[in-house]
């Protein structure tokens, strides 16, 4: 799934321990994604079951030394943003 918005994107989801879908998107250069336009593209995509709850949109994506995205730095990300408004 492409978005000439989006330059990186990552869902959070696992309904089995109630975490909440959630998306976390980096802007391409330049670009300032529509929230309204990505929801749309992910339910024509995949299909409204994966629609995620909220959208976050965040610099960059921080990694675990896994090299996998890291959870918990980004719930603190979303915690700084929220701050910030």
């Amino acid at each position: 799934m492409a978005c000439p918005c989006a330059r990186n994107r990552r869902r959070s989801s696992d309904e089995d321990t109630g975490e909440a879908g959630h998306a976390f998107v980096v802007p391409a250069a330049g670009r300032t994604p529509d929230r309204a336009a990505l929801t749309a593209l992910v339910r024509d995509e995949l299909g409204a079951d994966s629609v995620p709850r909220t959208i976050t949109i965040v610099p960059a994506v921080p990694l675990a030394t896994s090299g996998k995205p890291g959870k918990r730095a980004l719930s603190e990300q979303i915690l700084r943003i929220a701050r910030q408004h």
